[in-house]
């Protein structure tokens, strides 16, 4: 099993998309 660089950066990308959304507006921590 295997990760190109383009699946690494695509997973960090949802996973920050899913962090915006769980915590809603992120300035709220502004």
């Amino acid at each position: 099993m295997y990760l190109e660089k383009h699946d690494i950066t695509f997973l960090l990308f949802m996973v920050f998309i899913e962090y915006v959304i769980f915590n809603g507006n992120i300035s709220d921590f502004y």
